[in-house]
């Protein structure tokens, strides 16, 4: 099934997944993100970046419940080579991942690095002994350099329906682009 490219410009994007992440921030945390707030209160920004990573991943496409889920996830050893905060966010099928860029607290590797942010997430939605519950397993994720600033497709192409007809049973696989380019590392 194709699906219409519809014009986004990347880095506002990525921008965007920032300020929800900031709007989540604890009051403690706020001191170690002076500069990413500072430079996500520039609306046309020239800051030059060779990487701003984003992991896109899928899950339940076409059925999943109207959901919109934010988490942040702080870094559990100082000298593991992750983001201080990564920020997962979901709604619906969709699931976003990137890495707040701290002042300070990546300074010992450099934030560039292609697949850094790699969590296969999964959302539960149910009561509280989850005897009822809907699981949104969201999968690998693919990764993808939000740093451009020019407006380009958005990055899924097509979907691929699998359905197996001996058990009905099916899975959709998004098949992204709008090409190499866009890709981490290439």
């Amino acid at each position: 099934m194709p699906i219409a490219g519809v014009p986004f410009k990347p880095r506002h994007a990525y921008k965007a997944l920032c300020k929800m992440a900031m709007a989540m921030l604890p009051e403690p945390e706020l001191g170690r993100y002076q500069k990413l707030r500072d430079w996500l209160l520039i609306v046309d920004d020239e800051v030059e970046f060779p990487t701003l990573e984003v992991a896109m991943s899928f899950g339940s496409i076409g059925n999943a419940p109207p959901l919109v889920v934010g988490t942040l996830l702080r870094r559990a050893k100082p000298t593991d080579p992750l983001p201080h905060l990564l920020f997962v966010f979901s709604a619906g099928s969709v699931c976003l991942q990137i890495g707040l860029m701290s002042d300070h607290e990546e300074d010992h590797y450099e934030f560039s690095r292609c697949g850094s942010i790699s969590i296969d997430w999964v959302n539960v939605v149910g009561n509280d002994d989850l005897s009822e519950s809907v699981r949104i397993e969201y999968g690998k994720p693919i990764h993808r350099n939000w740093s451009g600033t020019s407006a380009i497709a958005q990055p899924v192409r097509a979907m691929v329906l699998d359905f197996d007809q001996a058990t009905c049973e099916g899975r959709f696989t998004p098949i992204f682009g709008p090409g190499p380019a866009e890709r981490l590392g290439d």
